[in-house]
């Protein structure tokens, strides 16, 4: 029969689990939150560079220099979530394929979608 320290010690042991993974979980939903709100930014900054482009057509302004800094701003947004997403993968033992871009488990040896291999 169990002692009280050791249902105790089970009990401290359940407890630490349970808050590991809600701490994993809200870390998790952060990046989430982190990446769809760059891709919202991402579309909005496509949405006014199509708008810049359309409005210097019409005036026949140049806007190169804005036109740059849009592409820029957005180069570098996607940037920022793909890194993101690369902390989110490796965080849940996911890789991603450098060939088709697929998600795959982490200690896969071929990708599931085009079969590239891994670790090669």
């Amino acid at each position: 029969m169990a002692t009280f320290e050791e249902i105790l010690n089970k009990a401290r042991e359940g407890a630490e689990k349970v808050g590991q993974k809600t701490s994993d979980f809200v870390e998790v939903t952060r990046m989430k939150m982190r990446i769809a709100e760059i891709e919202k930014e991402v579309a909005a900054t496509y949405e006014g560079l199509g708008r810049l482009v359309y409005d210097a057509q019409k005036s026949g302004e140049d806007v190169g220099d804005m036109i740059s800094a849009c592409v820029e701003n957005i180069d570098e947004l996607q940037a920022d979530a793909d890194a993101l997403r690369d902390q989110l993968y490796a965080f849940k033992h996911l890789q991603k394929c450098a060939a088709c871009g697929a998600v795959n488990d982490e200690d896969a040896a071929f990708c599931n979608k085009c079969g590239t291999p891994f670790g090669v």
